[in-house]
């Protein structure tokens, strides 16, 4: 079945409920079943948004990759979120784009994730390579003339030429047909598992982005982890389990990204807050370790 979209689940009758694009419902009954509905890209919700909606762009799949990249030739790139999305299509575009503007809530790139140290590192990084970063700061207002958008008008009160607009801050999990079904959702709104990757519906798995499931090398800290890696892992061990070969989620979460040449790889679940950060090297090469005493 394609083209559907989860509607309804009925935990006590076993049965879910798809609706098709024409608004037709479907029934399908079911003895075991895996939620893996992902999620979506959160919305830039400001002034001039849906005015100049088709400059504003969002990255979600292959087809929307290839329009950004496409439209970017010789116009403003401006980018919503100092996200590892919106940095990397920052380096994607910089050399085809007239310009390419971050705009970053942060005061420094994935500070909170990798730590400062390493966050300037990589906003040397961009700078050198022509992207120019406006950080602590926010969206305040889409501009335009009668067609097209032409600027983004910033808290700070400072004006900045875009031609298109690519956001990048954030996903929210796709559970809300899930609201009244039993299914226990976290207060942000993700499916919570065990170590199964079950519900506490006896018959239900889920697995993937909607999901906050217990980290075991975090002392089974309930944790959301939107990488393509864990998503593979949980649908191994959902299938593994629905299957009742039990088999409990022991994935260490690994991400990586290359931009500008330089890859950069992460292994683990650190807190640049909590934990003490050992850097060895120098910008151009280095590896960091995040250490975490227990006592």
């Amino acid at each position: 079945m394609t083209g559907m979209e989860a509607f309804s689940v009925d935990t006590d009758m076993n049965h879910m409920v798809f609706r098709g694009r024409e608004w037709t419902d479907y029934t399908v009954e079911y003895d075991q079943a895996a939620i893996c509905t992902g999620s979506r890209p959160i919305t830039l919700d400001k002034p001039g948004t849906n005015t100049f909606s088709k400059d504003v762009f969002y990255l979600r799949t292959p087809t929307e990759a290839n329009e950004i990249a496409n439209k970017s030739k010789g116009k403003n790139v401006v980018i919503v979120g100092s996200s590892f999305i919106g940095m990397e299509v920052a380096a994607s575009v910089v050399g085809k784009a007239k310009s390419v503007t971050v705009i970053g809530r942060s005061a420094i790139p994935f500070a909170n994730l990798l730590g400062e140290q390493i966050g300037k590192i990589i906003m040397e990084l961009f700078e050198s390579k022509g992207v120019k970063l406006v950080m602590s700061s926010e969206v305040e207002e889409l501009i335009g003339n009668e067609e097209n958008l032409t600027q983004i008008k910033l808290t700070s009160g400072e004006t900045v030429a875009a031609d298109i607009c690519v956001v990048g801050i954030g996903v929210l999990p796709n559970t809300e047909w899930l609201k009244d079904s039993g299914v226990k959702l976290s207060e942000r709104g993700h499916i919570i598992v065990n170590k199964y990757n079950k519900t506490n519906i006896d018959n239900i798995h889920a697995a993937g982005d909607c999901t906050t499931f217990p980290l075991f090398i975090d002392g089974d800290r309930l944790v959301n982890i939107g990488h393509y890696q864990m998503a593979l892992s949980h649908g191994k061990s959902a299938g593994m389990n629905m299957c009742f070969k039990e088999e409990p989620l022991k994935s260490v979460p690994y991400f990586w990204t290359a931009v500008f040449g330089k890859s950069f790889r992460y292994c683990g679940f650190g807190n640049a807050k909590e934990d003490e950060i050992v850097f060895h090297g120098e910008s151009s090469k280095f590896v960091a370790f995040f250490v975490r005493y227990v006592f």
